[in-house]
């Protein structure tokens, strides 16, 4: 039994410390003509404990490990690498520097993702439901109260035919399934009124593949003329068949619905425990830096980058 625990002990944190490093390493490189000496964005009145870029770090390699729970992460720590314990802050100080240094991590993210897409890729648009409560307990939800402008919101679900509460994330991937924008919106805004914003600052004279959600003629049109972009979609039963839609473009948008599958499967991205929206939209960038990190790990070892489940285990 006593091997059991041993071995349970160190799978939950494997290599831990050498992959603290590795992502330590990634963001150092992408930040280098921004930090200082310390590793960190600023000076500080007294010297952190641990720098900016290890609280970067440690927040990817915590997603990227599937711990989504601060709580979990330090009493794993505490348990599997007491020496290094000693030397974190205390948990309040984490989450709040974690969610100040929240656009940096967004960065990084665009920083690596940016090495994995080719001039002439073709990209895919979509969203999915980041539902923060069950919609029967949506009247008295007091959670996400800290930004009026972003209070979660009704919204449906087309493929599972129901509504639910919260919010919505927009998604721009390759064809590869890399991650070039994101957006996060309160659920009830409809995917046409983003996708604008979210494509024409990452690609330009493209082929951008949208679901029936993004079924509109002004958008079209609009990408079209002022962009470069051309935008195909589906026909919905009641149109007239599509003159751009190809079979291969049905084949082709599965890649950004695997993409969206490994963040609820891996990344547990519809899970929430977050309070307040700042806390939930610094947990959703981390999970999605850290998607991008480890297809990052896998492209640099000329693997399939999508197997991101295998990235840390070489």
């Amino acid at each position: 039994m006593s091997n059991l625990k041993a071995f349970t002990k160190h799978f939950h944190m494997h290599n831990f410390t050498a992959n603290l490093e590795y992502f330590t390493e990634l963001a150092k490189q992408a930040f280098k003509d921004e930090i200082d000496s310390s590793s960190n964005f600023h000076s500080y009145p007294r010297q952190p404990k641990v720098s900016d870029i290890h609280i970067i770090a440690m927040s990817i390699l915590a997603e990227a490990e599937g711990i989504d729970s601060e709580n979990l992460l330090y009493a794993q720590i505490k348990a599997c690498y007491p020496e290094f314990y000693v030397s974190l802050p205390d948990r309040t100080n984490y989450n709040r520097r974690k969610r100040r240094l929240r656009p940096k991590i967004d960065e990084l993210a665009v920083h690596y993702s940016s090495k994995m897409i080719d001039t002439g890729d073709k990209y895919i648009v979509d969203s999915m439901p980041l539902p923060i409560c069950r919609i029967a307990r949506a009247k008295w939800c007091q959670i996400m109260k800290d930004d009026i402008k972003m209070l979660p919101q009704k919204g449906y679900q087309p493929i599972d035919k129901q509504y639910y509460f919260g919010y919505k994330l927009h998604a721009l991937t390759s064809h590869k399934g890399v991650i070039s924008n994101f957006f996060i919106t309160q659920a009830n805004v409809h995917d046409v009124k983003v996708a604008k914003d979210l494509a024409v600052p990452f690609i330009g004279n493209a082929t951008l593949i949208g679901d029936k959600g993004y079924i509109s003629k002004q958008l079209q049109l609009d990408l079209f003329e002022n962009e470069g972009i051309s935008l195909y979609t589906p026909s919905k039963k009641n149109m007239p068949e599509s003159s751009n839609w190809k079979k291969w473009m049905g084949g082709l948008r599965k890649r950004i619905e695997t993409v969206f599958s490994q963040q609820c499967d891996q990344f547990m991205i519809k899970r929430n425990y977050a309070k307040s929206f700042d806390g939930f939209f610094s947990r959703i960038t981390a999970k999605l830096c850290a998607f991008t990190l480890l297809q990052f790990t896998n492209y640099q070892s000329n693997r399939p980058i999508g197997q991101v489940k295998h990235a840390l285990l070489f």
